[in-house]
Formats: C-alpha cells, sequence, structure tokens
C-alpha cells in the first residue's frame, strides 16, 4: 500500500537544507514510497539471520563508537548525512568482521601445525591480494594467520587467552575502521569535502596511532570489498527522517523552524548513542502487541524481525520524539499527520514515541 494523501502547499516554506524548494509533492511521495518497498524487500530477504539483525541493531556503532565518529565529522566540519553514513559502513563492516571470526572458529580446513596468533602476524597490511567481495579474510589469511582457532579435528582449539587476544587486536584497530569508514562516507556524500589520506593520517596521529597513507588505502579497499560496495541501501534512519519532515513542512508551518530540524538531528544522535537498547524496547512492546512468532517458521520470524525493527517505524517515533521534545503540542500534529504516512496507529506511534524518551530519559549523559 502507497501513502498518497494530498499535502497543503506544493513548495517548501521551510529553512532546512535537507531537500530543495522545488521538489514536488509527487516526488516526496516516490522518496518514501521508494523507502517502503526497500524496507519490505529486505524483510523478506535479509532479516533472518543474527548477522543481520546485529546490523541492524547496530551493536558495533553506539557508544563510544558513535561519539568517535561524531567527533571526527564534527572536526571536519562534515554534514550529518556523511556522519551517519560512515556509522553505517562502520557497523556493517564489523559485523561481518566479528561474523567470519565466528565462523573461522568452527571450520575444519585448517591444519593444527599453522598455530599462529592473529594479532603476532597480520601486520599492518590489513589486505591480500585475494581477498574477495564480501569477505573480512582472503585465504591466505586463513590459511597464514588464522590456524590457530581450530584444531585439526575442526573443533576449537583456542584458549580463552588467544580469543581476548583476537579482540585486542581488532580493538587497537576500531580507530583506523572508524576513520577510513568516515573517508568513504565523504566520498559518497560530498564531492566538495572529502577526506584525503593526509587528513586522515594526520588524525589518527593526534590519536597516538601511526599508519601510513598506504594502510590507511588498503583498509579503505578492504572495507569496501567487505560490505560488497553497497553504500547506497545501507540502514540509516536520516533520509528517511528528512522526508518525513519535509512532508510534515508541507502540511503544518509550525515544523519549518529551524529548530524542530535541530531537534530531530539531536534525536537522532541520542538514538546512535543508544540504538541497542531503544530497538530492545521496541522489541519488547511488539511481543506485549502480538506475541513471539513461531521460530521454527523462518517467514514468520522474519515478518516478526522486521516489524520491530522497521526503519519507517523508527523514523516515525524519532520525528514525533523530536516534535515533543521541541513542543509538546506539536507531537500532538505529527502523530496525526505520520500514522498515515507510515501506516501505523495513532496509539502505536504514540507508544513508540514514549518508549524512546522513556529509555533517554533513564539514561546518563554526562
Amino acid at each position: 500500500m502507497e501513502w498518497t494523501a494530498p499535502m497543503t502547499t506544493d513548495r517548501c516554506t521551510s529553512v532546512h537544507n535537507f531537500a530543495s524548494d522545488f521538489c514536488k509533492p509527487e516526488e516526496l511521495r516516490d522518496h518514501l514510497n521508494t523507502i517502503r518497498n526497500i524496507c519490505t524487500k529486505k524483510a523478506g530477504t535479509t532479516t533472518k539471520n543474527a548477522l543481520d539483525t546485529s546490523i541492524m541493531c547496530g551493536f558495533y556503532s553506539c557508544g563510544d563508537a558513535a561519539e568517535f565518529i561524531f567527533m571526527l565529522c564534527q572536526h571536519w566540519k562534515l554534514s550529518e548525512e556523511t556522519k551517519y553514513k560512515a556509522l553505517e559502513i562502520f557497523t556493517r563492516f564489523m559485523s561481518l568482521l566479528m561474523s567470519q571470526l565466528y565462523d573461522i572458529m568452527h571450520e575444519s580446513k585448517t591444519d593444527k601445525s599453522s598455530h599462529k596468533i592473529l594479532s603476532k602476524t597480520t601486520g599492518n597490511g590489513h589486505i591480500s591480494s585475494d581477498l574477495e567481495a564480501g569477505s573480512v579474510f582472503s585465504a591466505s589469511d586463513r590459511d597464514n594467520h588464522l590456524g590457530w582457532i581450530t584444531g585439526e579435528n575442526g573443533e576449537s582449539d583456542m584458549t580463552d587467552k588467544e580469543w581476548m587476544e583476537t579482540i585486542e587486536h581488532v580493538k587497537s584497530q576500531t580507530k583506523l575502521r572508524a576513520v577510513t569508514s568516515v573517508m568513504i562516507a565523504s566520498k559518497v556524500t560530498s564531492h566538495e569535502h572529502i577526506i584525503t589520506l593526509n587528513k586522515a593520517a594526520d588524525i589518527l596521529i593526534k590519536q597516538n596511532h601511526c599508519y601510513s597513507r598506504n594502510v590507511i588505502m588498503k583498509s579503505e579497499l578492504r572495507i569496501l570489498n567487505t560490505i560488497n560496495y553497497n553504500l547506497r541501501l545501507l540502514d540509516s534512519p536520516y533520509p528517511c527522517v528528512m522526508v518525513l519532515l519535509e512532508i510534515l513542512c508541507r502540511i503544518d508551518d509550525r515544523f519549518c523552524d529551524r529548530r524542530v530540524y535541530n531537534t530531530c538531528i539531536d534525536m537522532l544522535d541520542l538514538y546512535y548513542f543508544f540504538r541497542p537498547q531503544i530497538l530492545s524496547a521496541l522489541s519488547g512492546v511488539t511481543v506485549l502487541d502480538s506475541g513471539l512468532p513461531q521460530l521454527d517458521c523462518p517467514d514468520k520470524t522474519s515478518t516478526f524481525i522486521a516489524t520491530c525493527y522497521s526503519v519507517l517505524k523508527v523514523c516515525g517515533a524519532l520525528v514525533t520524539a523530536a516534535a515533543y521534545a521541541y513542543d509538546r503540542n506539536l507531537s500532538d500534529a505529527a502523530v496525526t499527520n505520520l500514522c498515515d504516512i507510515i501506516e501505523t496507529s495513532e496509539s502505536q506511534l504514540t507508544r513508540d514515541c514514549c518508549v524512546i524518551l522513556k529509555i533517554l530519559s533513564q539514561e546518563d549523559f554526562e
């Protein structure tokens, strides 16, 4: 079902910087319906395993990771779109990295004689010539660096100490991966504010990490290979929030205030800091409403996960929460108009908004 409700004005009267004054209502509807179709397609194909769920939940791009990437983007004066895309690139790469490390633990192809520790053998190259798209580790990585994970019988031969050393190695590269993610995002979103290798190397030196430009470039290639160069359909809520806010501006002039936009950005920042907690709480109330799915039925399980983590659902709640934080009276207008746009009930949208505000009110921001 596509949203076709009329807008009161054909031209935007807002002072926001996220849409053209000449963007027609039909184009906004098409944009929103495209987002909805992407969400529907992803629900049927990419929400059936723990990896995709971890990517949606942002387990690796919240808290300190989000704070560091936000700091980088503020330092380089990059746009909001760039910082959110950088976070999505980072979380997708880290999710794939940890998932493939887990898979390698259960492989039986490596001989026990190649027992070596990752942190002592990978060096600073971070990439091999036979790295394939979608893979964090190349064949030579597996043969030369990761053989210690599995024993000759295919069973885990790794001690707790060795696993912790692996985790420490991954953590030691976190800032390199974060800076590289921002570099990639800057190239995708802007041709005027691209982060160069020199800028990346300088900021890493200030963070007490000395990497050559060659190593940074190889890290960039590794991330792009790992995410299959898929930079368009990342699960960032930013475009959806901007479209919803732009539509509201066409319906109610009160949403045209620049402060409403700024409050939405603040709410998005907080969402990224506490994304796992917020999505967990939203899934909890979904369970209360509809119950748990039949776990032996993949289609029902996939639908349940897609409902819990629907981008449209989350973005509608974030915009409503931002409107409430700015002006309680404005939140009523947001609920009334958004429930038709994102195809939900007023009670559900109000409930999701309250869940987000409750989570944020309980957190310590110091």
